[in-house]
C-alpha cells in the first residue's frame, strides 16, 4: 500500500516556502521573543503545515511504503497602510522653530523636525503593537492574534479568567499550562505572551517570593519564558510558539521609513507632509497549538 497524501488547497497569490508542523524538528528562536516574520508579502502568502503518521512498520525483504501525510493550509493575508499627515509652516513661523526661515525657505529647525518625526514613528508604533495582538479587521487594522485566536475554534481557550493580581497569577499561568499540547512543552521558542497588567502582577508574585530581580524576557513560569506584549488585552496572556504566531509584511523598514516632503518647489503651498507607508497582516499557524486567556471576558 502506498503512503497517504492528503492534501488540502486552494493555491493563490504567494507560496511563503516555508512549512511548518505540530512539532518542529528544529524551532529557531529569532533573538528576542516575538512573532514569526515575512516580508515580501503584498498580499497573501500560504503557510503549509505537514503532519505525519504511522511511519514505522515491521522489517520486510519487500519495498513496503506505508504511513500517511497530511498537508494543509492556512493564509497570511496583509493590507496596505498608510499615515498621511499634513504640518502648514505658516503656524510655526511665530514659533521658535521658524527662526531663521525665510518666506519661501522650508523650516529650518532640524531639531523640531527630528524630533517631530521620532514622535509619530513612536507613536505608530505603538498603534502597531496594539493592533497586532488585538486589532479587528477594518479601516486602518487587520485582525489581530487575539482576534484571530477568538475566532479559532481549535485555539484552546482558558476558562473564566479573571483579574491579574500577585496572589493568583501564577496559579491562573498554570492554568493555561495544563491545558496545552503535551508536544509543545519544552520547545525552544516557546512563551507565555502576557499583557502588561498580567507581566506586572507576575513580577510582583516574583518579588514577593523573594527571587532575585529579573529583566524583561528574563523571567520564567515553570521554564516557559516569559514576554511582556504591550499591545495584549489588559489581564491577558497566551501560550504559543514563535513559529506558530505569524505577522506578515512588505519590508520591516518600511514601518521605520518616514518621508517629510516639503510641498513649496512642488505646488507652491506651505504645507510640510508626513508619510507613512506599509503592509501589515496577522495569522496563527496551528490553532491547537495555542493557548489563549482572554482578559477581555473578565468580568
Amino acid at each position: 500500500m502506498a503512503t497517504t497524501n492528503n492534501i488540502t488547497t486552494t493555491y493563490v497569490g504567494k507560496d511563503s516556502g516555508q512549512f511548518i508542523s505540530t512539532v518542529l524538528q528544529s524551532g529557531v528562536t529569532l533573538g528576542t521573543p516575538k512573532v514569526t516574520i515575512h516580508q515580501n508579502v503584498n498580499y497573501r502568502q500560504r503557510i503549509t503545515q505537514i503532519e505525519t503518521s504511522g511511519l514505522i512498520a515491521d522489517a520486510t525483504c519487500a519495498f513496503t511504503p506505508v504511513g500517511t501525510i497530511d498537508q494543509t493550509e492556512v493564509w497570511l493575508d496583509v493590507k496596505k497602510l498608510e499615515v498621511n499627515l499634513e504640518l502648514c509652516k505658516n503656524d510655526y513661523y511665530q514659533d521658535f522653530v521658524g527662526e531663521g526661515t525665510g518666506a519661501w525657505g522650508s523650516l529650518a529647525n532640524g531639531a523640531f523636525l527630528r524630533y517631530l518625526s521620532a514622535r509619530i514613528g513612536a507613536d505608530v508604533a505603538d498603534d502597531m503593537e496594539t493592533k497586532v495582538w488585538q486589532g479587528v479587521a477594518g479601516a486602518g487594522s487587520f485582525d489581530g492574534f487575539e482576534t484571530l485566536a477568538l475566532a479559532d475554534a481549535t485555539v484552546v481557550d482558558v476558562a473564566t479568567p479573571i483579574a491579574p493580581v500577585a496572589a493568583t497569577i501564577k496559579a491562573e499561568i498554570r492554568r493555561g499550562i495544563a491545558l496545552a499540547n503535551l508536544d509543545i512543552l519544552g520547545k525552544e521558542d516557546l512563551y507565555i505572551y502576557m499583557s502588561k497588567s498580567s507581566y506586572q502582577a507576575l513580577v510582583e508574585a516574583n518579588n514577593d517570593a523573594a527571587q532575585s530581580a529579573c529583566g524583561e524576557n528574563c523571567i520564567a513560569v515553570d521554564g516557559i519564558k516569559v514576554f511582556r506584549a504591550n499591545g495584549m488585552v489588559a489581564g491577558s496572556y497566551m501560550i504559543a510558539r514563535q513559529s506558530n504566531l505569524h505577522f506578515g509584511t512588505w519590508a520591516s523598514a518600511d514601518q521605520n521609513r518616514l518621508s517629510v516632503i516639503d510641498q513649496e518647489p512642488l505646488d507652491g503651498s506651505d504645507n510640510m507632509n508626513f508619510v507613512m507607508k506599509f503592509f501589515a497582516g496577522c495569522q496563527i499557524g496551528i490553532g491547537a497549538e495555542v493557548v489563549h486567556y482572554d482578559g477581555a471576558s473578565i468580568a
